[in-house]
């Protein structure tokens, strides 16, 4: 199996969750994430639109009132 193939058989859902956990791992909030959209190019190459999104700013503004 070439590399574009490969990368094309890793699930999205996998890839939001291991996305979203390092980014709240490396910000102390809780994030979520999204992709929509996977645009596959040659030589195993990938470019994602991805979203990220925390809901714990609100509770951190509502703590600095």
């Amino acid at each position: 199996m070439d590399a574009h193939e490969k990368l094309k058989k890793v699930e999205t859902a996998t890839l939001e969750e291991a996305i979203a956990r390092i980014v709240s791992d490396a910000t102390g909030w809780q994030y979520s994430c999204t992709i929509s959209e996977i645009e596959y190019g040659e030589l195993g190459r990938a470019q994602l639109k991805l979203t990220l999104e925390t809901s714990e700013w609100l509770s951190a503004n509502v703590k600095q009132d």
